[in-house]
């Protein structure tokens, strides 16, 4: 089967070459090769790796150990290792051996292995992961990855003795992530049985799997080849579905990440999350061809969803390299677009930056304009959940950085999982929604009769009074400052409040008057932490704000 898939690959003369070395570019398939060219990163070995949280709250530490494509390269896992040292002198404190003797010859294998760290509360650990596994007849060591070139470093994570920080009825979650549902030549994600495990141990509630269309139309077996019936999509339902079942406490949303035109002949990314129809969109896949007009844009793709379905651009100003802008016809989002029934944009993708601050004026411009969407936070995660793991130069070099990585940027919103996946979906749409990396932060509004409204709800006429309540905790950094937008749509305008907060302050709540608030328009806020972390509101608007493809909160 391997023979098969190598000799189909491009040779050095082939005029479709720079098809094929463009998506590597991205993530780490180790076994991408040209038919006469192997590479530096090659290995007859299947990819060994494992990982663990960056951050924990739970007593049980879960390592993941993944082993792919052992379906080509057979092993046998003779035993695992795990040491715990100190971040500072490397000194061990604790070493934990797991003897398994497993012949592993299928595709994905996982296994998550548990350390008891009850004891380790409020440190910084250093996790030393090592894999004795046989392999075409030699004995390997792998430690913590077996990547050519990469550090090999071992694992940090830290036991944080405080939960996230949040007010009852909030979720943590990671809205843009994917799992081994994403795999063709280049990428793939974690196997999805192990991502509830990570996920719930670092406190979060939920995620927004997006796997990419032009994976889910190919034939289960294939990377390649289309199937019309697109099974793999069903059989990615089935999964969730299945998932969910098993684990109550955690919430996996099921969605594809469409590659659509953006209506300048370029190919976007947009979120579609639980839509009962899958949507076409290879543009990008690069699996015949060099890079077109993606099938549908997303105008058509919105016309078409279910009306429940959460449908958010992904993030729409991350600038592609120039390989991927010529050849696979990548861009950013159109600003000039006026897709009302679009429910918002992820404006945080795995890092702050230069892409977050143009997604931030973009959406202050929209709002100001009297548009109602919301903003959403991700990390695009293959399965990265303690530091990202790239191809640098094709076939020759890698590297790793701590971008991207699962549940680092997340969305909170106020939802129950006790009401079902429908109603954390109704509640995202409505924009009852912060975004964050660790702070969290709320907002109420008071109008004269007393009446109390959220995020994402409008009063009818300017408001009163307004609460702010913040929380941090020590592994985020104290509160450093708040910030109050007040919009004014008439204007096209932004006042802003700023209130500094004294050292060492971790939960600040207060009152105060609102006075000569425009007739119409919104209200946001933002916090920073002395860690440089942040989280910003969603708004609540207030008096005659029209936005025809707004579907309102009933706040009665």
């Amino acid at each position: 089967m391997f023979f098969n898939f190598v000799s189909a690959l491009p040779t050095l003369q082939s005029p479709v070459i720079w098809l094929w070395l463009s998506p590597i570019l991205l993530y780490a398939e180790m076994h991408y090769r040209l038919k006469f060219l192997k590479g530096r990163l090659y290995k007859k070995q299947p990819e060994i790796v494992f990982d663990a949280p960056r951050r924990i709250q739970s007593t049980d530490l879960p390592i993941v150990l993944l082993i792919k494509d052992a379906h080509w390269f057979p092993v046998i896992l003779k035993e695992v290792r795990l040491k715990i040292t100190s971040p500072f002198d490397n000194s061990l404190c604790k070493e934990q051996v797991f003897k398994e003797n497993l012949a592993i010859n299928r595709q994905w294998f996982t296994r998550e292995y548990f350390l008891d760290v009850s004891k380790d509360r409020d440190h910084l650990l250093n996790i030393d992961c090592r894999a004795f596994v046989e392999c075409g007849g030699h004995t390997l060591i792998i430690q913590n990855d077996n990547y050519a070139g990469l550090s090999q470093a071992a694992l940090e994570v830290f036991v944080d003795p405080e939960t996230l920080p949040a007010e009852s009825g909030w979720l943590w979650g990671d809205l843009h992530c994917h799992s081994e549902w994403t795999t063709d030549q280049v990428e793939f994600g974690l196997p999805l049985v192990s991502l509830p495990v990570l996920a719930g141990s670092m406190g979060l509630s939920y995620c927004g799997l997006v796997e990419h269309s032009y994976d889910l139309d190919d034939q289960p077996d294939s990377w390649t080849q289309n199937d019309e019936e697109v099974r793999k999509w069903r059989l990615f339902r089935q999964a969730v579905q299945a998932i969910n079942d098993n684990y109550p406490d955690f919430c996996v949303i099921p969605g594809e990440e469409v590659t659509v035109d953006n209506g300048l002949g370029q190919n976007v990314h947009l979120a579609v999350l639980d839509n009962p129809e899958f949507f076409a969109g290879s543009g990008d896949g690069l699996e015949h061809s060099a890079g077109f007009a993606s099938e549908l844009s997303y105008q058509r793709v919105l016309e078409k969803a279910d009306s429940q379905a959460l449908i958010f651009a992904a993030h729409p100003f991350t600038q592609p390299p120039l390989s991927q802008r010529l050849i696979a016809r990548r861009g950013t989002w159109n600003p000039y677009d006026h897709l009302k029934r679009l429910d918002g944009w992820q404006i945080l993708n795995g890092q702050t930056g230069r892409e977050f601050t143009t997604g931030r004026n973009f959406w202050i411009r929209k709002l100001l304009s009297g548009q109602r969407s919301f903003i959403y936070a991700g990390n695009d995660a293959h399965g990265n959940f303690n530091r990202f793991r790239q191809v640098q130069i094709p076939l020759l070099k890698m590297h790793e950085h701590n971008h991207q990585v699962f549940g680092e940027f997340m969305t909170g919103v106020k939802a129950d999982l006790r009401t079902g996946r429908n109603v954390l979906i109704a509640n995202l749409k409505n924009g009852a929604v912060i975004v964050s990396n660790g702070p969290f932060i709320n907002l109420t509004a008071t109008d004269p009769q007393q009446r109390h409204y959220d995020i994402g709800q409008t009063l009818p006429n300017a408001p009163r009074n307004l609460k702010i309540s913040t929380q941090s905790t020590n592994y985020y950094g104290a509160i450093r400052l708040i910030r109050l937008f007040i919009g004014n749509i008439e204007r096209q305008t932004e006042e802003i409040k700023t209130f500094k907060i004294s050292a060492g302050i971790y939960r600040k709540m207060f009152n105060f008057p609102l006075i000569d608030t425009p007739s119409s328009g919104y209200l946001r806020a933002e916090v920073e932490t002395k860690s440089s972390k942040l989280a910003l509101t969603n708004p609540i608007w207030f008096g005659n704000v029209t936005d025809p493809g707004f579907k309102e909160k009933n706040n009665s």
